[in-house]
């Protein structure tokens, strides 16, 4: 029936089973895609006042914010509105860094493959209260690597999603950013193990470096490559654009598409 937006370079093609499902996914999208244009003018706001202040006051200190996306889906109109009310006052926080909870999708009924495909969007959490997925929705939530937890009490699910939301609270690694890479294929090397096979897209990748491995905004990994090769020379940097293999000390559970950030120790953050 035609599409009333135009879509950007780089958005992803997906076939879905009806017009129905393809609008509340592409609905979806762009409300994603709007909050966090207006995110990323409030964090950036947020930044500079930090500067201002640091400059005024002699404390130059600001939290880095991120999101922890959820689908809510319950039995009644209610329920969806009590939970919505309960995570938008989630407040998790330390000296550095804070974490929000924030509903990408909301509705009654039981868990489908549409909610499951809107969750992907942004590696939401799906949070089923009083209500079942559909077999298909467990599935598709199985091959996508997302997680549909079960709750009765909303508390029960509060202290949940509280626990996870500490999971990506973490500050910074210390040292410049000097470098991000993506992961674009897996590979199983023998004794090895593991191994990541990235595209650097900025900067360098910089084996003796601090590294935080993210999946959206949640943060994987933080700590030490145990390889980084160049074709099948072992090497000490990898400059962009080029493309490397690593793997990580004492971490395998990374997969295509996470984002690597490289973080040189020598270089203090500005």
């Amino acid at each position: 029936s035609g599409a009333d937006r135009a879509p950007s370079a780089g958005d992803a093609f997906q076939v879905c089973r009806d017009e129905q499902t393809a609008r509340k996914l592409a609905d979806a999208r762009h409300a994603i895609a709007s909050d966090r244009r207006a995110s990323r003018l409030r964090d950036a706001q947020t930044v500079e006042f930090g500067r201002f202040v640091g400059t005024v006051g002699g404390d130059s200190r600001f939290k880095e914010r991120r999101l922890y996306d959820v689908v809510v889906k319950a039995d009644c109109a209610g329920s969806v509105e009590a939970l919505e009310a309960a995570l938008a006052a989630l407040d998790v926080e330390d000296d550095v860094s804070r974490v929000d909870a924030r509903v990408v999708y909301s509705g009654v009924g039981d868990v489908t493959k549409s909610d499951v495909a809107v969750a992907a969007v942004s590696r939401a959490t799906i949070l089923a209260f009083n209500v079942g997925a559909h077999p298909a929705a467990v599935e598709a939530a199985h091959r996508d690597g997302l997680a549909i937890s079960y709750y009765a009490v909303v508390y029960d699910a509060l202290d949940d999603l509280s626990a996870h939301m500490l999971k990506i609270l973490s500050p910074t690694p210390d040292g410049k950013l000097v470098g991000t890479a993506t992961i674009k294929q897996l590979f199983d090397i023998g004794k090895l193990g593991k191994v990541a096979g990235c595209g650097v897209t900025t900067g360098t990748i910089k084996k003796s470096a601090n590294f935080r491995l993210m999946r959206g905004d949640q943060i994987l990994f933080q700590g030490k490559l145990r390889t980084l090769r160049n074709v099948k020379t072992d090497v000490d940097r990898v400059q962009a654009p080029s493309d490397c293999g690593l793997s990580f000390a004492d971490f395998d559970a990374f997969d295509v598409g996470d984002v690597l950030e490289c973080y040189d120790p020598a270089q203090p953050d500005d």
